[in-house]
């Protein structure tokens, strides 16, 4: 079966996501703003000694993305892994 395009990917992503608000309490919210933040200050502290250019072909990132989006939220440590893992490599730091 032929990959949907990243823009409907992103699409379907963000209709069920909206659709789902209610799966964290606000304390959850806040804890997983809190990560999320962390990670960005570690990412800031890093940047300048990550790799100028992509270490990626293209199309390897959307190759390494699901086809359909997950049926229920991923947790916070798990899309921050997926952006370490699949993101970072093929983002250009200048």
């Amino acid at each position: 079966m032929p990959r949907p395009a990243a823009g409907a990917y992103l699409e379907k992503r963000m209709k069920h996501d909206i659709e789902n608000l209610t799966d964290m309490t606000d304390a959850e919210f806040r804890a997983a703003l809190a990560r999320v933040g962390d990670w960005v200050a570690t990412y800031r502290a890093k940047a300048g000694s990550a790799p100028v250019l992509s270490r990626i072909a293209p199309g390897d990132i959307e190759k390494a993305m699901p086809v359909d989006p997950p049926t229920q939220g991923d947790s916070v440590e798990s899309w921050l892994k997926d952006l370490e893992e699949i993101i970072l490599p093929g983002i250009t730091h200048w």
